[in-house]
This record gives C-alpha cells, structure tokens and sequence, in this order.
C-alpha cells in the first residue's frame, strides 16, 4: 500500500513539474516550438494525472482499472510523438529554405521609417533572412501595415501578454534578441520605438542595451537596424547613436544582398513566384505557378 501511494505521488510531481516547465517554454518561444511545448503540457497532463488516477482506482476498488493506465501512458506517448515529428518535419523544412546573407554592417541605424519598411519587406520576400522586431505597435496591426511576417515578435507594453514586454525590462530585451540570434545566425534584429523606451529607461541605459545587442550580433554573424523617427532623439543623443550605428544605404544593401539582376526585377515590380507560398495554410493553389506583379521597392510616407 505505501509503495503505491509512493508511486502516486510520484507521478503527481512528475505531472506538475512538466506543466511548469511545458508552460514556461510555451511563453519563451513561437511557432513551431510553442505548439510542441503546449503538446508536451497535454502528454504530461494524460501521461501523470491518469495514470496516478489508474494506480489509486486500482489499490482501492478493482485491478480492472489497469486499463486506465495503460490508456493513458500510450495516450500521452502517441500525442507526443505525433507532435514531435511534426515539429522536426517543419525544421527540416527550414533548414532547407535558402537563406541569402545579408551584405550590410552588423550594426545600422535608419531614420526614415519608410526606408526601414522598405528594407525588411525585400528580406521578408526575397533573401529570406530571419527577422525579429521590437516594436511599440502590436503584432497583428504592424503585420497588416507591413505586409512583413517577422519570425520573433517583441511588442513594447506594460499590459501583460504572450508577445508583450515591457519596456523597462531592457535585460528581457537582451535575453531574447540574443536568443534570436544564437538560434538564426545571419538573422535580422529591428527595432524601431525608440523614442517610447526613452519614456522607461534613461539614454544611458538605452545605449547600453543597443550597443549590447550590436556585440551579440556581431558575435553570431547577425546584425542589428535601429530605426529613428525624425526628431525623436535630441542631436547629442542621435550623435552619439551615430557613432555606434552606421547610417544605412537601404539600395545599396538590397543591390548587393540580392544581386544587380533580382534588385532590377524586384524595383521593377515584376517577379514570377509560386502562389502556394504566399497563400493561405489551406493551401488553395499551392504549386501552381503564377506571375503577378509584387509591390515595387518604393518610399511610402506613412501617416
């Protein structure tokens, strides 16, 4: 009997250890290791609590109960399991991707916000060059306005959310973006609100925190765009900024990241792609091969 209740309680801890940790990852990272982590929650959830479950019913009413132990072992093996293969399936399936490196400084400041835009969508599309972006706008309305689906999304809040950090906590900042760096070597950190960190933080500690991020993409051969609205910075601070981060020729980049013959095409507005990759997760009209005409790399001014 008191090798049983060992065993309960065992599992029971088991099961709460693994939601803490299973939970604790899930807020860390996106897609497709969030969905593997909420997975792992759910397994350890079946797996611990209904077999602990099992394991009592047994000892106090009938040995039949068993099955529910051994349903509930194989039930959390196969969800884990499927949702392993699937995650290392899309993996794979990045590391396939061609990514173009980026001939650019590891450290770039652009203060014209078009520009920037401009900048991020032709390695969105074309050079397929991880990004991460911190910004002050939330995810779904800088997606919508962009046209730019970034791989790590850090949104500037003090309200509490999945994606949200606030912006007083500069080291959870550093924590993530050179996280994102260590993982995507050649990726692209932006950040633009800065203008809205200023409010939290001193310059001081601001500068601290971007020339940190500069050495961290320097390190993993990355590199860092800080983006300036005009007059957001006074001269001195946007001075010294300069020193740190080169002001960024956005043509010259893209010419030379994608070449004179794909920077021609891509100016022009005019590039054949396949129409499944930009569609939807449904897939309607994956494979077929279309030409259309893509938004030509211009300034837009912004409101």
């Amino acid at each position: 009997m008191i090798g049983h209740i060992i065993a309960i309680g065992v599992l029971i801890a088991i099961g709460i250890i693994g939601v803490v940790l299973s939970v604790r990852e899930c807020k860390r990272h996106d897609e497709p290791i969030k969905t593997l982590a909420r997975t792992l929650c759910e397994s350890v959830v079946i797996f611990s609590f209904g077999t602990s479950l099992g394991v009592a019913l047994t000892v106090m009413y009938s040995k039949v109960f068993w099955v529910l132990m051994a349903a509930s072992a194989t039930m959390g093996y196969l969800i884990l399991m499927v949702s392993t293969l699937s995650v290392l399936r899309k993996l794979k399936g990045r590391e396939k991707a061609t990514v173009t490196k980026l001939s650019a400084p590891p450290a770039m400041l652009i203060e014209n916000p078009s520009d920037a835009i401009v900048l991020l969508q032709a390695l969105h599309r074309y050079a397929r060059v991880p990004v991460m972006v911190i910004t002050r706008e939330p995810y779904a309305e800088w997606v919508k306005r962009t046209g730019v689906t970034p791989e790590e999304y850090v949104w500037l809040t003090r309200v509490p959310h999945e994606r949200g950090v606030d912006p007083a906590n500069l080291h959870v900042l550093l924590e993530r973006a050179a996280r994102f760096l260590r993982e995507n070597p050649g990726g692209v950190v932006y950040l633009e609100g800065v203008e809205y960190l200023l409010l939290y933080n001193d310059f001081k500690g601001l500068m601290k925190f971007l020339i940190a991020v500069k050495d961290m993409a320097v390190l993993h051969g990355g590199h860092v765009i800080v983006g300036v609205t005009p007059g957001a910075l006074k001269k001195e601070e946007l001075s010294l900024l300069r020193r740190e981060f080169e002001r960024a020729d956005v043509d010259l980049i893209l010419k030379e990241t994608l070449g004179s013959a794909l920077f021609e095409v891509v100016s022009s507005g005019v590039v054949k792609k396949d129409a499944g990759a930009e569609g939807s997760e449904g897939g309607s009209g994956a494979g077929k091969k279309t030409t259309e005409k893509a938004r030509p790399l211009r300034r837009e001014e912004t409101a």
